[in-house]
């Protein structure tokens, strides 16, 4: 019967005190906050490639070492006979801010020649490309330049889509769109074991967002 007792009052100390501590739990806040608080110095920091899905699209951004870039977007659900599948440009870091300037869209050669089966020459698909490309970044520039003068509040917005938030957590750093900054801050404020869910973090909360794993 004593012994019993003993185990009665020994299980539940013992259970008490295997509880993570507060100071386990700072420091562990601490090397999560150490983690997250990434500014690169040099385009090397973060050049590579980064993917990302939204379930109803996917693609990736490639940034490459001579500040150049290239964002592929695969949207087949909503129109798979598009061959402008994204923009190439040049892109540069302020502080925590990667921002993407648009040189041209993109396009696949492949579903235009698709779309024009009677033409064979190759020749004559190049210069319809260029056409077809030169009006398509005409008509968006004057798009742009529209909405800047109608309205500065979606013209705003737009433009905050090619800026990213950057952040390193664990060994995944994350371009968070400036649109969507606010929610990522939240989910790291809210979510108290974030700092042991980096494995699975890109599952979880970053479908919207663009991630490379950094070695």
């Amino acid at each position: 019967m004593k012994c019993l007792k003993y185990l009665m009052f020994i299980v539940p100390f013992f259970i008490i005190s295997c509880g993570p501590s507060e100071e386990f739990l700072n420091k562990k806040s601490e090397q999560f906050w150490e983690m997250s608080t990434f500014t690169p110095n040099s385009y090397s920091e973060i050049n590579g490639v980064y993917e990302y899905s939204t379930g109803f699209e996917s693609g990736y951004l490639k940034l490459n070492k001579d500040s150049t870039f290239s964002l592929r977007i695969w949207n087949d659900i909503y129109d798979p006979t598009n061959p402008y599948n994204g923009i190439i440009g040049k892109y540069f870091i302020k502080v925590d801010t990667l921002i993407l300037k648009r040189n041209s869209i993109t396009i696949d050669t492949n579903i235009f020649k698709e779309r024009h089966p009677e033409i064979k020459d190759d020749e004559i698909i190049k210069r319809m490309i260029q056409d077809s490309l030169k009006v398509k970044n005409e008509k968006f520039n004057q798009y742009l330049s529209s909405l800047k003068d109608t309205n500065l509040t979606s013209y705003i917005r737009l433009q905050n889509l090619n800026k990213f938030y950057i952040k390193r957590i664990g060994e995944y750093i994350f371009l968070i769109r400036l649109p969507f900054k606010s929610l990522f801050l939240d989910e790291l404020k809210n979510n108290n074991g974030f700092p042991d869910l980096c494995e699975t973090c890109k599952d979880k909360i970053f479908d919207f967002y663009f991630t490379k794993i950094h070695r």
